[in-house]
């Protein structure tokens, strides 16, 4: 404000300079004057940057006005003295006047300057921690969401698939591995690093005091073969339970970031294997006989429509056989329905030796198993069908102190040629099994054969 005054007094002092300039120098004519009124304009207009200039312009200009001999009166000479007296002064008032002001700013708007430049840094300061927490917060839901995922699923294996892909689509993720506790011994359900696979195994079973005290999150002093990179160990406990145990291994800038995530992550993560486990039981419980572990009839003929659209759509084949156990009424009128309990058990226990992997078997009635066979030679199904029938007649079964003999009439029809549905195959290897039990029981048919 005090600048802007000082410039305003400077530019009317100017307009009244350039007013007398042009009333004496119409009364004298003199170039003197003229020349008197030019250094006093050069004084104003260098003083503002340079006081001197005013200070030896202004002195020559007094020099010229004392030696002119003036025809003025003397009011005119006086006032022309105090002018270039004022003249001179202003250049000095204005470089003093700004000094102050200067020497003001410094003094009170400094601290002030100073105390917005911290506010400004706590401002920013504030910004970024914002940025961070949000940054956290975002990472949180992050895991929320992929726990939330986990808890969705009721197959294991897909649990165990995505967990590792989220897992190791982590910043900083190096490998995941994933070991399952069951019957007191670990089983690993997933390992990136399959070199490292039986090392961590030997590094659980180390592990004596199967105790949440004693597993809990840490990061672990890397083993030999970890290669200097930090680990973290997961257990994943629910109700005081160990389900598994989840071992990541992470460049080290991360690891107690991961350590402390594993706290928020793993409930849902032992919600997930929880509800898998306990799907997979009642999904057994379900399809399967309880009393000898084999499927039901409902999952055998589900499968069967799976295994009939699969051989359409790859142009394959597949035998279907029939068992029934000979005279098994015999059995348990004579030693009792516990007995033919033990008896199906040991016959059930028989076939499961003799199937190939990938083989169906089921309890399909009473005293009736079926087995669907992925051999597309016939021949292969009727030899595998002798081999178990004369691995239940030489087989003893025993109730008490008693040996029991027992044989089985099987049936046997090929897909697509003796059925090409469900259920022209099903009534084709049926008609197979009654021709056995109709001819001497003990025997295995093929449906081609019945004549």
């Amino acid at each position: 404000m005090l600048k802007d005054r000082n410039k305003s007094a400077i530019v009317l002092l100017a307009v009244l300079s350039a007013f007398l300039f042009l009333y004496f120098s119409a009364l004298s004519g003199s170039l003197r004057q003229i020349a008197l009124y030019f250094l006093m304009f050069i004084g104003l207009f260098f003083g503002i940057n340079w006081p001197e200039t005013a200070l030896v312009a202004n002195g020559l200009g007094t020099v010229l006005l004392v030696s002119t001999v003036h025809p003025l009166v003397v009011v005119s000479l006086i006032s022309q003295m105090l002018l270039f007296i004022v003249c001179i002064m202003i250049p000095f008032y204005y470089d003093r006047i700004t000094k102050l002001e200067r020497s003001n700013y410094v003094h009170y708007c400094q601290p002030l300057k100073d105390r917005e430049a911290l506010l400004v840094k706590k401002s920013s300061d504030f910004e970024q921690e914002r940025q961070d927490l949000e940054t956290e917060i975002e990472r949180i839901n992050q895991i929320y969401v992929m726990g939330r995922e986990l808890v969705e699923y009721t197959d294991i294996t897909v649990v165990i698939d995505n967990l590792q892909r989220l897992l190791l689509g982590r910043p900083g993720m190096k490998a995941v591995a994933i070991f399952l506790r069951e019957n007191n011994a670990w089983a690993c359900a997933y390992c990136s690093r399959k070199d490292e696979q039986q090392k961590w195994s030997d590094w659980l079973q180390s592990k004596k005091n199967i105790t949440p005290r004693e597993h809990r999150f840490h990061v672990i002093d890397s083993p030999d073969f970890a290669n200097g990179e930090k680990s973290i160990y997961w257990p994943v406990w629910l109700e005081r339970q160990l389900l598994a145990a989840i071992i990541l291994t992470c460049d080290a800038g991360y690891a107690e970031r991961y350590c402390a995530e594993g706290e928020i992550f793993i409930l849902q993560i032992a919600l997930g294997l929880r509800r898998t486990k306990l799907f997979a039981e009642v999904q057994e419980r379900s399809r399967n006989d309880g009393l000898t572990g084999l499927y039901l009839r409902r999952y055998f003929l589900e499968r069967l429509f799976s295994e009939i659209q699969r051989a359409k759509r790859y142009s394959m084949g597949f035998s279907l056989m029939m068992l029934d156990i000979d005279l098994f009424k015999r059995v348990n009128d004579t030693f009792g329905h516990l007995a033919g309990d033990g008896v199906l058990k040991a016959i059930a226990a028989v076939l499961k030796e003799r199937v190939r992997p990938g083989d169906l078997i089921c309890r399909y009635g009473g005293e009736e198993f079926m087995i669907l066979t992925p051999l597309p030679n016939p021949v292969d199904s009727i030899n595998a069908a002798e081999a178990m029938r004369k691995a239940v007649e030489v087989a003893t079964f025993t109730s008490g102190a008693q040996a029991i003999r027992i044989t089985v009439s099987i049936g046997i029809a090929h897909y697509p040629k003796d059925g090409a549905t469900p259920e022209d195959i099903l009534s084709s290897v049926d008609k197979a099994l009654y021709y056995s039990k109709a001819h001497g029981r003990n025997l295995v048919t093929n449906f081609r054969n019945i004549k």
